[in-house]
């Protein structure tokens, strides 16, 4: 049998036995009603949210960079470098979108796979910049045998 009760809060459906909400953290005693098709609607229109949340996260960390650097490069060239700082914000701004995504909308399918991808993405990225300064030094480290770099 399945738990038709929603938060009259927020909306979240409720897991069967619950005392708070998970999402808003109230009371669920008295706040939770049987589903109707209007919490169905509701309910659409959050995962659209959603949605729209993880794809924004994940084009802002895989294509914003890409895009504002074309941007920048057709200002004129003395003001490009007031702008081209702004590159490096796209994936921060990615990660603070999804943050806020997954706190609105924590059962999102999207927005998970944007915070997986996002954290997997950014471990690999440290990892080859770990490979590339060991094998820069010891590169290095072979060419000038006595002393190292």
């Amino acid at each position: 049998m399945e738990n038709n009760k929603y938060c009259t809060k927020c909306g979240t459906k409720i897991e069967e036995g619950s005392m708070y909400c998970y999402n808003c953290g109230s009371s669920l005693k008295e706040n939770t009603q049987q589903n109707t098709p209007q919490d169905n609607n509701q309910i659409t229109n959050n995962d659209k949210e959603g949605d729209k949340l993880g794809l924004i996260s994940l084009v802002l960390y895989f294509a914003g960079s890409g895009i504002l650097s074309v941007l920048v490069s057709m200002f004129p060239p003395e003001t490009r470098n007031y702008f081209s700082s702004l590159i490096g914000i796209c994936p921060l701004a990615s990660i603070i979108v999804m943050i806020i995504g997954r706190i609105k909308y924590p059962k999102n399918k999207l927005l998970k796979i944007a915070m997986w991808t996002i954290i997997i993405c950014t471990l690999l990225g440290i990892i080859a910049f770990i490979v590339i300064i060991v094998l820069l030094y010891l590169a290095c480290s072979s060419m000038i045998p006595e002393g190292g770099c």
